[in-house]
C-alpha cells in the first residue's frame, strides 16, 4: 500500500496559515498555534512528508511552544505534555517515528511503511555503471566514494540525498523552471503541475521562512 502524500487540496489550509503566520511574531501564541495545526495535519502522513514535518517540529522546539500553548496563562509546560494533548503520543514516539521515516527515505529512495525498516548499513555499494539520479543510486555512490558526506547525510545534516550528492559533486545541476511573475494564478498552476504535494509544502514553508528573515 502506497503511503499518502498531502494533495493540493490539502495544501490550501496550510498555505493560508503560512501567509497569516508570516505577520505574527515567531514564538507568539498565535504563531505557535498555527504551527501546531500544521503539525497535526502532517502527522497522519509523516512518512510521506517527513521533511516538512521535521522543519515544523524544529521551529516549535526552538521557540518552546509548550510554554505559551494552549495559553500563556496555563501552558502545557513540557514538549511531552503538548504532544500528548495535540497528537495523542509522547514526544519520544514522535521523534522515533520521524527518525524511522528519514531512515526509510534515505535507504530506499522511496518511503517504506514502518513495519519494513531499513538500515543504512544495507545500502548497496555497487550500482550500475550508467548512473542515474534516484536516491538509491546517489546514496550508494556517496557510501562508496564519499563516506564522510554519507555519514553526515545519515546524521541528518542534509535535507535530502540529492543535496548531499550536490555537495559531493555527484550532481552538478538543478532543473530550472520559468515562473510568470506577472500572472500569479498561472504561476500557481504551473507549480502545482510540476511539483509534488510534498515539494509544494516545502516551498510554502521556505517562502514563509523568508518572510521572517
Amino acid at each position: 500500500m502506497r503511503l499518502k502524500s498531502l494533495t493540493p487540496t490539502d495544501l490550501a489550509e496550510p498555505a493560508v496559515e503560512f501567509v497569516a503566520r508570516s505577520t505574527q511574531p515567531p514564538g507568539s501564541p498565535d504563531w505557535c498555534q498555527s504551527g501546531v495545526r500544521h503539525l497535526k495535519k502532517l502527522w497522519p502522513f509523516l512518512e510521506a512528508n517527513q521533511s516538512a514535518f521535521q522543519r515544523e517540529l524544529q521551529q516549535l522546539r526552538e521557540h518552546r511552544a509548550w510554554l505559551v500553548l494552549p495559553s500563556p496563562e496555563a501552558p502545557y509546560g513540557s514538549e511531552d505534555a503538548m504532544m500528548l494533548a495535540e497528537l495523542g503520543v509522547t514526544a519520544g514516539v514522535v521523534s522515533e517515528r520521524l527518525s524511522n521515516a528519514q531512515r526509510y527515505a534515505l535507504e530506499a529512495g522511496e518511503l517504506r511503511p514502518p513495519h519494513r525498516p531499513a538500515k543504512l548499513d544495507n545500502c548497496p555499494t555497487y550500482v550500475r555503471a550508467e548512473g542515474g539520479n534516484s536516491a538509491t543510486y546517489l546514496a550508494a555512490r556517496l557510501k562508496r566514494e564519499h563516506s564522510a558526506i554519507h555519514a553526515r547525510l545519515a546524521a541528518g545534516e542534509f535535507r535530502s540525498v540529492r543535496a548531499a550528492a550536490m555537495e559531493a559533486g555527484i550532481v552538478t545541476s538543478r532543473p530550472r523552471l520559468s515562473i510568470p511573475l506577472d500572472d500569479l494564478d498561472a504561476a500557481g498552476a504551473l507549480l502545482r503541475r510540476r511539483l509534488t504535494p510534498a515539494q509544494l509544502i516545502d516551498l510554502i514553508a521556505a517562502l514563509a521562512g523568508e518572510e521572517h528573515a
